[in-house]
Formats: structure tokens, sequence, C-alpha cells
């Protein structure tokens, strides 16, 4: 008996020194951490087409194709177009398999990349048609015009997302 209480208690301190994973607790962060059992306060928020982080849980995949080659074509049209107008600009534009249809979206990056999301093109075609596609990338070529000339401090970050608004509006007005 003696022996069984004393291997007991030695299991039980054990299994109660493990240690805790510190990781980003948040289901709706980038860094989201499934293994994680005590949040460290790491957590990125995914902050609107500016968040996208690459090789983070959330971010999703970079891929090569929406599944249909006329959308291909059509897409890689509106991307030379733009490329086009928005010429001083230097951007490299993908697709981005974003991890659930709740996270659809488009982002650009300070590193040069507009990354258009494969679930925020097929829902916006089914719903609205082919002309806010156009006006969502040229929003994230606003975004990388704004990045590119330095023009990050805004006193809200509304302003920075209408600026790139406008950027789109400009854009559709002239060239659609």
């Amino acid at each position: 008996m003696k022996i069984l209480i004393v291997a007991s208690a030695l299991v039980l301190l054990i299994t109660s020194c493990t240690k805790p994973i510190p990781g980003c607790m948040d289901h709706n962060s980038f860094n989201y951490n499934p293994e994680a059992s005590e949040d460290d306060g790491s957590c990125i928020d995914m902050s609107g087409c500016l968040g996208w982080l690459p090789n983070a849980t959330q971010s999703g995949q970079v891929i090569s194709s929406f599944g249909n080659t006329q959308y291909d074509a059509k897409f890689e049209e509106e991307v030379s177009l733009q490329g086009d107008f928005f010429s001083d600009i230097p951007t490299d534009v993908g697709i981005l398999m974003e991890p659930s249809l709740d996270k659809k979206n488009a982002f650009a990056s300070p590193d040069g990349y507009i990354l258009f999301g494969y679930y925020l093109f097929h829902e916006t075609l089914k719903n609205f048609g082919e002309l806010p596609l156009a006006g969502i990338l040229a929003h994230e070529w606003g975004h990388r015009t704004q990045q590119e000339l330095g023009w990050q401090n805004y006193n809200q970050p509304a302003h920075r997302e209408l600026e790139a608004d406008a950027f789109s509006s400009f854009y559709l007005f002239l060239a659609k």
C-alpha cells in the first residue's frame, strides 16, 4: 500500500510539473497557436488589408490559380492594366488561399506584394460581378502607394483606408 501511495504521489508530481506552452490563444489572430496553454500577449491582430504575415498560422497559403482559366486570364489582364496605371509602384500580385471563407480578404504588404484572396475573389464575383474586383485590387494598390511613398502617419486607421479607397476610385474613374 505504501508503494502505491508513493507511486501515485510521484505520478501526480510529475504530471503537475508540466510547463505551460506560451503562445497566442486568440483564434482570430494571424499567429494563433492551437497548442498554447498560456497566452503570452504575442497575438497579432488581422488588421484589415494591411495585416498579412507569411508563415503565420492563420495567414493562408499563396497559390497560383483561382481554379478557372478564364478567371485567371481576366485577373492577369486587370493586374496588367493596374500595373501600367500605378507604374511607379513596384508590386508583385499573387493569389492567397485564405484559411477559411470567413477570413476572406486581400492584402498589401510593405515588402511589395498584393495578395488577392481566393475566397474574396469568388464571393465578390458571385455577389457583385467583375467591376468590384478591380476596385478591391486598386484599393490594395493604393496601400502599396502609401507604403512606397512612406505615407504611414495617419491620425486614425480609417484615414488610411479612405485614402486607399480614393486611389481605387481614381483608377476606376480614369481607367475603367
